[in-house]
């Protein structure tokens, strides 16, 4: 069993049922851990598939609880991560509950690029590694669903589609064309990754 942190690429993971139903349970990226489900119980709960060309940093988990108890910072930043895969898990779960389609699929777009404007990247452009289909699965949504509302999205010039391309042009188009207030600017969480640590300990 291993714990692996991204270097670079798109990876989704997802749970398969007893009665054979396969839920995607999310997309990670640049800095995020995979294998975290794993931790404690020794046995993993997802798949995980990587969406594009991918490469990880890998240590077993053996090795890697021995340095995170002779490394106090290294155990703080897998707390941080266990604490921000537990938050976005439940935020989806509100989401599905809660909000309509249109409000999930924007908290979504919105979402993906906060993480990669914490990585240095453009929160206003940037690539959608996964399907439309993908996206309806992770939501919740038809494929039809998902395509009418970007097509929507494109036709009041809130977002361009190139591909699977994206650009965001106009956040508060978004909401007003569903007649909701934007959500409240959330503090962005300092994204930290112990790559450093583990590539030391490989």
């Amino acid at each position: 069993m291993a714990l692996s942190i991204i270097n670079s690429g798109f990876l989704k993971t997802s749970l398969t049922s007893s009665n054979g139903n396969v839920q995607i349970t999310g997309f990670s990226m640049r800095g995020d851990m995979v294998g975290l489900d794993a931790l404690g119980i020794g046995i993993y709960q997802c798949d995980t598939i990587a969406l594009e060309e991918s490469r990880l940093c890998s240590i077993e988990h053996s090795r890697f609880e021995q340095l995170a108890r002779d490394i106090p910072a290294l155990q703080h930043i897998i707390h941080q991560k266990m604490s921000t895969e537990i938050m976005r898990g439940q935020n989806v779960m509100v989401s599905l509950g809660t909000m309509q389609a249109d409000e999930r699929l924007f908290r979504f777009l919105l979402d993906l690029s906060k993480r990669f404007a914490a990585l240095g990247c453009a929160k206003e452009r940037f690539r959608l590694p996964m399907w439309r289909q993908e996206i309806g699965e992770y939501l919740g949504l038809k494929l039809s669903t998902v395509c009418r509302m970007l097509s929507h999205l494109q036709e009041i010039d809130a977002i361009a589609i190139d591909g699977k391309d994206i650009t965001i042009k106009n956040v508060p188009s978004m909401w007003q064309s569903i007649q909701i207030e934007p959500p409240v600017q959330q503090i962005s969480r300092l994204h930290q990754t112990p790559s450093n640590f583990l590539k030391e300990a490989v």
